[in-house]
């Protein structure tokens, strides 16, 4: 069973404390792991914050365990640690720390940067204003958007946000921000080795189907060659998760979108061209958000669907098979969302609802 490096106390100080001083060791160099094989435990989110909350996002912390992004009907949303303890035997999970933050309206994200501070972007409810949250005060990023994608650069001084037909740029270190207009919406963001950027622009073809465009630029939001169509004329699909990978590989969930004919994938696009196509099943009750593990090896997918059983199921990328499945929900029934790995590949956390058990916003650590 994999160990978490931190313990609960210490990450409910890291989520306190936001930024901390000194030097962000570099990456550890990609790990070869197998799929992940069985349920760690669950975390309750409604019962973190004592109210019916919805999952907005989900983030993995750089030193272990993730933060949620919750909203709900209390006139606040939350930020709230799952904490992992490896101070005993096995691995005990629960709620690491949560702090109350000003309202900020469905779609929103959160970031976790290297050095443990906590970024929110998303419309605030008050101001209606698109912005930027951390511990060091509030950025405006524009007007107000449906929902955002986020990522951060690979050393971490760059925050890339993609808002309605928009890619925005902001260094942290000084919070200027510069912007550029983009052909259609931007639903999903990741950087690469690179320091590049690739984004997912959901297009609207009119009679022939809501399309999907994969498209690079450069650190300065530069267009770095033609885009991508993702989705034949004929068939439609949703733009639904999106990775890069240490080669520079994208990786990307599609989900099922009508009209017209609807096929989800799990995809793999590399020099300009769909190098890999996985057919993925059992697609309707969720949100087909993805990891890929360190190496680049393995998709960790979640999917749920009528009659089919909530579980993250692992994708060779090179292969196309499924090699693994852990099963979330013992009822059978339930939706999925977002998941986060960690940084070291060893446990993901995922969001969902299973069905008989409360309807509870629950977080899944699985390893």
């Amino acid at each position: 069973m994999p160990a978490v490096r931190r313990t609960a106390a210490a990450l409910a100080l890291a989520l306190a404390a936001g930024c901390t001083a000194g030097t962000t060791p570099g990456p550890a160099p990609p790990a070869e792991r197998g799929p992940f094989s069985e349920l760690l435990g669950t975390v309750d989110l409604d019962a973190a914050v004592d109210a019916d909350v919805r999952l907005f996002d989900l983030a993995a912390l750089p030193g272990g365990g993730a933060v949620a992004l919750l909203g709900g009907d209390s006139g606040d949303s939350h930020l709230v640690e799952v904490a992992a303890d490896d101070s005993g035997p096995g691995i005990g999970l629960g709620v690491g720390g949560v702090r109350r933050i000003p309202a900020v309206r469905p779609g929103a994200d959160v970031v976790a940067a290297p050095d443990g501070a906590v970024l929110v972007v998303g419309t605030s409810e008050a101001t209606g204003e698109l912005q930027l949250r951390a511990d060091g005060g509030t950025t405006p990023l524009g007007p107000p958007a449906d929902a955002v994608a986020t990522a951060l650069s690979p050393d971490g001084d760059d925050l890339y946000v993609g808002a309605g037909a928009r890619l925005v740029r902001v260094d942290l270190p000084t919070r200027r921000t510069t912007g550029v207009d983009v052909p259609a919406a931007v639903t999903h963001v990741a950087t690469g080795p690179d320091g590049g950027l690739t984004a997912l622009l959901a297009l609207d073809r009119g009679d022939a189907g809501p399309g999907v465009a994969l498209v690079r630029y450069d650190a300065d939001l530069r267009p770095a060659g033609p885009p991508v169509d993702l989705v034949a004329e004929g068939s439609s699909a949703r733009p639904a998760g999106l990775q890069v990978t240490d080669d520079g590989t994208a990786v990307v969930a599609l989900g099922e979108q009508a009209p017209g004919p609807s096929r989800p994938r799990l995809l793999t696009v590399d020099d300009g061209r769909i190098a890999t196509a996985i057919d993925l099943r059992g697609t309707e009750d969720s949100g087909l958000d993805l990891a890929v593990d360190p190496a680049g090896r393995h998709a960790h997918v979640p999917l749920a669907a009528y009659q089919v059983e909530p579980a993250v199921v692992t994708f060779d990328l090179a292969t196309g098979e499924r090699v693994g499945e852990v099963v979330l929900c013992p009822t059978g029934a339930g939706s999925l969302g977002a998941v986060a790995l960690a940084a070291d590949g060893g446990t993901l956390t995922v969001s969902g609802v299973c069905l008989g058990e409360g309807l509870a916003t629950t977080a899944f650590v699985i390893g």
